[in-house]
């Protein structure tokens, strides 16, 4: 009868081969990695770090950093140098890849968080889309606005228009909040009603 081994010695054994193979797949010299803080955390002298990839959300790795000057912040891409390693728990056998860093990468602004970014970007868009404003050929004698109960809607508009008290200002109220289509059609069809010029 053969030798038994226990299940936790032949699976320790077949990680470390595995972690030995992938370390001599990964690259050699000091580079650079980039990602969007998810998430971070001190652990001794480092922070612990989720990178997530700006070009592929679903890509994330863990990485560490040494504990020096002002902590990353959660939303922001931070470039740093150092190595690829294969991480194995010994408790269960399992193996990650992470991100050793030696230092940050001072040539590397940070970068404003990712929504924020995109925020910004369509309403770039959208101003550069816009129509020129409408100019009005007479000047209007009175004006009614279609908006929310107890909004401050006619003093914005008064205040946008710098005719406070000029021009007679009505406002039609209709629920925004929790209310339909119908009920915002109806108060358009009010305004229109009026005959307003």
């Amino acid at each position: 009868m053969g030798t038994f081994h226990s299940i936790r010695t032949d699976v320790e054994r077949l990680a470390l081969r595995i972690t030995e193979n992938c370390r001599q797949e990964l690259p050699s010299q000091p580079c650079a990695l980039a990602g969007e803080v998810l998430e971070i955390w001190a652990r001794g002298d480092r922070w612990e770090m989720t990178l997530r990839d700006v070009k592929n959300e679903e890509r994330s790795i863990g990485a560490r950093l040494p504990i020096s000057g002002r902590k990353p912040s959660v939303g922001y891409t931070i470039c740093i140098v150092g190595r690829y390693d294969v991480e194995l728990d010994p408790i269960d056998a399992s193996f990650r890849l992470v991100f050793e860093g030696t230092h940050r990468d001072p040539s590397w602004e940070p970068k404003e968080p990712a929504l924020q970014r995109e925020r910004r970007d369509v309403i770039r868009r959208l101003r550069e889309n816009m129509a020129p404003p409408a100019r009005l050929e007479v000047e209007p004698q009175s004006i009614v606005l279609v908006t929310s109960r107890g909004g401050t809607a006619v003093q914005d508009f008064r205040a946008g228009l710098g005719t406070e008290g000029d021009v007679p200002c009505q406002a039609i109220a209709i629920p925004l909040e929790g209310g339909t289509t119908t009920d915002i059609g109806g108060g358009i069809r009010l305004a229109g009603e009026l005959h307003v010029v």
